[in-house]
């Protein structure tokens, strides 16, 4: 009679060990593909927080370029403004003798 009263409960007890043995199996499995995840998030945020090294070539090569090409414009503008100084001073004179030469 008692191990008939203990026989539903072996029952439960094996069940319950059963269900136990199921769960933590799944709370590993989830584990694992909560860091399987974690692993591939990290890997894209690495991979758009990265800079390619051929861009960032490419992107130093074209600020040089503009650079010089900047400076020299910046050149090329006092070469012409200096130039422009010059012919006005000419113009000025030329005036000045034509105004001499025709007299009051």
């Amino acid at each position: 009679s008692t191990k008939a009263a203990l026989a539903p409960s072996e029952s439960e007890k094996h069940k319950a060990e059963a269900r136990l043995a199921e769960l933590t199996s799944e709370n590993q499995s989830l584990r694992r593909e909560l860091e399987s995840w974690k692993g591939r998030v990290e890997s894209l945020v690495k991979k758009f927080n990265q800079v390619d090294p051929e861009e960032h070539r490419k992107a130093l090569e074209q600020v040089e370029a503009l650079t010089k090409e900047q400076q020299s414009a910046a050149a090329w503008k006092t070469n012409m403004e200096g130039e422009n100084k010059r012919i006005r001073e000419i113009a000025r004179n030329v005036n000045q003798k034509l105004k001499d030469l025709r007299g009051p």
